[in-house]
């Protein structure tokens, strides 16, 4: 199925904190279900996803290329994932990161940001509706947030139909939410490298 901006920016928005505050995490999940069994419209849902705080930053991208649709999914793609050549350089992973500039690093949860990260993942076992990953987790370092050595873990899957083992996904609050290639993998990789130094650098120079 082709890119949908509204149903990608569902399937990465749905877990997240912001959504269950708003109490429209299973509406969002069930819409990308509903979708991809055949079913259309998105309205309602275009109206949900405006309330989570990635849609300030899906305009902001939009205003920048001018893009139209802040809903294109080269706008949602770009936010997420880095996905595509748009210019701004608004990436979910250093806007995850910002609200903790002030924050003293003794405070910071890294188990928190690394579950709000979009990482690159491997897939080294589908199971049922879960899957074993390979992928980078955030830790504390030297005062500092920065990708650990690689380690597997279990995770959720409820949206990826055609994975392997070999393969490559993005997680999002340990669920799989999309198929990558390897290239899509190592810009994603590097979108978190980058994002990390931003704001060790930030802090420290502060």
């Amino acid at each position: 199925m082709e890119k949908d901006g509204v149903i990608l920016a569902c399937m990465y928005s749905w877990n997240c904190e912001h959504a269950s505050i708003f109490k429209i995490s299973e509406e969002l999940k069930s819409f990308v279900s509903f979708v991809k069994k055949g079913g259309n419209g998105g309205e309602r849902i275009r109206t949900l996803l405006a309330q989570l705080s990635s849609f300030k930053h899906y305009k902001n991208i939009a205003a920048l290329n001018g893009i139209k649709d802040s809903f294109d999914p080269r706008v949602v793609s770009s936010y997420w994932t880095g996905d595509s050549k748009l210019e701004g350089g608004i990436h979910h992973n250093y806007t995850t990161l910002e609200p903790l500039l002030k924050t003293p690093i003794g405070v910071i949860h890294a188990e928190t940001v690394d579950e709000c990260f979009v990482h690159p993942a491997k897939v080294i076992k589908v199971k049922k509706n879960l899957l074993v990953v390979e992928y980078q987790p955030v830790k504390k370092n030297n005062n500092k947030l920065v990708l650990a050595k690689p380690r597997r873990k279990e995770i959720k899957n409820a949206f990826v139909k055609k994975i392997w083992t070999g393969g490559y996904i993005t997680t999002h609050f340990s669920d799989a939410v999309e198929t990558i290639t390897f290239k899509e993998f190592g810009i994603l990789k590097a979108i978190s490298l980058q994002s990390l130094a931003k704001f060790n650098g930030a802090r420290f120079s502060a």
